[in-house]
Parts: structure tokens; sequence; C-alpha cells
């Protein structure tokens, strides 16, 4: 009885001990999360994780940068021996001819005319050639000719086939042939009586003339019809025709859109008359400066100053003065007059006899 109970108490410890490798143990239950109340569940945080792309940009081409339009200011590409040089009284090629005493200018467009105040004569250039107009008048009953006393001419312009000079001391306007033959002459009466007239332009068929001791513009249509077209006693008053007043008028130049310019000699100042009005045209350039004479052309006004030796150029249209840097006393001497002719500037100095041309690099 003992063996048997003994057998049975191994075999239940076998079975109690030994067997629990066999056994599979089940899987831990999860314990329920308690929500109290009055409290937010709060969600467990999911951490994504995102690889980060990488951006290829596109390469950016650059334009290329615009280039700047450098406006070259007004400047003197040259200054050139035009005609003459030793005293004489020569015609034939520029080079060759020769003056005594160069005074006016004045182009016509195709022909250049020059007041030979030495020999008595005008000088023409065209086509590069000179050649000379001797003023004279036919005899009565003969065939021989006689040339004019002519004492100083200070102004030359053309009209009509008919050639306007000033004859200075005689306060005459002396009327041509364009071969010199003289056809009469103005000299005003009464209250229009010359009194050194210095300077003459041709507008729309009239004739205007700076009558300089009398202090006056007058308009010329002929001998018989001569009025007061703008000033009549000492003054620098600018207003209407009829109301302002200059101070001696000298050198008159005409531009193309219809406006008068006038170097008002006393005030070294210039006048504008335009539109029926006279005003001053406003340079602090040329204050307190001494204008000596003035040309037109390539709506420019060109101004010299004896005072500075320089050239001023006033640009009509962009209402803009230049003052050139270069001296050009220094270069050329003093002055005389001036006219533009065949895209150039031609310059006069009575001293040398000489003619000179000036050509420009115009800024836009």
């Amino acid at each position: 009885m003992p063996i048997i109970v003994v057998i049975l108490l191994i075999i239940f410890a076998f079975f109690y001990w030994g067997g629990d490798d066999n056994k599979t143990t089940p899987p831990p239950v999860a314990k329920k999360e308690v929500v109290k109340p009055n409290q937010k569940r709060v969600e467990p945080k999911v951490v994504k994780t995102t690889t980060k792309k990488e951006v290829v940009k596109p390469k950016v081409v650059e334009k290329p940068k615009p280039k700047k339009v450098v406006v070259k200011p007004t400047t003197i590409k040259g200054i050139y021996k035009y005609s003459g040089g030793k005293a004489g009284d020569k015609t034939g090629n520029l080079s060759s001819a020769r003056y005594s005493y160069p005074t006016s200018l004045y182009s016509s467009g195709k022909s250049l005319y020059i007041i030979d105040e030495g020999n008595k004569n005008i000088k023409v250039v065209f086509k590069n050639k000179v050649s000379k107009i001797v003023p004279y008048e036919k005899r009565k009953f003969s065939k021989k000719v006689k040339h004019l006393k002519i004492q100083k001419l200070s102004s030359i312009v053309t009209y009509q086939d008919k050639i306007y000079v000033i004859n200075y001391w005689k306060n005459s306007v002396y009327i041509l042939a364009q071969d010199g033959l003289f056809k009469g002459k103005i000299k005003g009466k009464y209250e229009n009586k010359f009194n050194r007239p210095e300077s003459i332009v041709v507008k729309d068929g009239k004739l205007y003339l700076s009558d300089t001791n009398n202090n006056k513009i007058l308009s010329i249509v002929d001998k018989k019809h001569i009025s007061t077209f703008t000033g009549d006693s000492k003054g620098s008053k600018d207003g209407s025709l009829s109301s302002a007043t200059f101070y001696k008028p000298s050198k008159l130049v005409y531009d193309n859109k219809n406006t008068l310019y006038v170097v008002d000699g006393f005030y070294s100042r210039i006048r504008v008359i335009k539109n029926g009005k006279v005003t001053t045209l406003k340079i602090p350039e040329l204050k307190n400066q001494s204008i000596n004479t003035i040309a037109y052309g390539a709506n420019r006004l060109f101004i010299y100053s004896k005072s500075k030796g320089r050239l001023y150029i006033y640009n009509t249209k962009k209402n803009k003065i230049v003052s050139l840097k270069d001296n050009i006393s220094k270069k050329i001497g003093t002055i005389a007059d001036m006219a533009y002719y065949n895209n150039a500037l031609i310059v006069t100095n009575s001293d040398t006899n000489r003619l000179y041309k000036i050509v420009f690099n115009f800024s836009n």
C-alpha cells in the first residue's frame, strides 16, 4: 500500500512540475485605459517620418544688360583754315584767294558772300571757287563804268537776284545786280531816316534793318515803304512790338521758324522777336559778357563772346545752351563775323585776313 502511494505521488509530481515546458502562456491582456470623468482622452502621438525630396532649382540665365546710350556733348570736331591769309585781292581757289580786312559774312545757302572791306568789293564763294563783285554804275551817254565810292560796307543779304548791302557811313542800303551793277539805294526819310545801320536780313519778301543809333528795327518793303517794326527809344523793355525798347541793336539773324534774334549791343543781350512779342533770351552763362556776333544754322544759334573768347551754342529746339571748352580766340583770334555754310561754321578774322571753318560733333 505505501509503495503504491509513493508511485502515485511521483507520477503526480511529474505531470505537475515537469510538464510546464509544453504549456503555452496566454498573451498578456492589455489594460483598459480608465478615463476618469471630466478628463480628456489623450491620443497617442504619431510621429510621421518623411524623407526630404531634393529640390533641383532651374538655372537662371541672366539676360545681357542693355547698353547705356551715351549722348556725347557738343564738341568741336576740328578747326581748319578755310581761305585767305596774306593781305591781297585775289580770286580763284579757296586756298589761293586773298582778302584785305574781311568783315561781314552772309550765307544764301548755295553761296557765301564776304564783304572785303579793305578792297571795297564783295567776294563770293561757290563750289570752292572765289569770285569778286565790284559795285559799279554806268555813266550816262558813255559805255564806261564808274566804280562806286564805298566807305564801309557793314552787312549784306540777297533776295530775288538782287544784292542788298549796307553802306554804314553813307546811312544807306545799296541795291546791286549779281554782277555788281548799281540799281539804286534806300536811305529812309523823316522819322525813319537811317542813322548808322549795321545789319540787314530778309524774310517773307521784307527787309529788316537794325537802325543802331535810332535804337529800332525797321521794316522795308521798297524805297517808299519803310516803317518801324519795333523799338523807338533807348531801353531794354520786353513786351509787344510797339512797347519794346532797344539800345544800340546790331546783328540780326532769322531762324527757320520766323524768329528774329537781335544782338542788343549796349546791354550785350540777345533779344527774341516772335509772334508779335519781344523777349530777352535768358542765358546765365552770358551774363556780364560782351556778345560780338551771332549766326544761325542746324537748329542752333551760335554766339561769340569777345570778352571770354568763347563760342556758345544755343539749341533752339531744346532750349539749352552749350559752352564749348575750347577757347576759340587762342586758335583763331578775334572773330569779326560768322555764317553757317555747307554744314560748318565759317568765321572771319579781319586782322589776319583769314577765314576759318569750324566743324562740330552735335549732341542729339
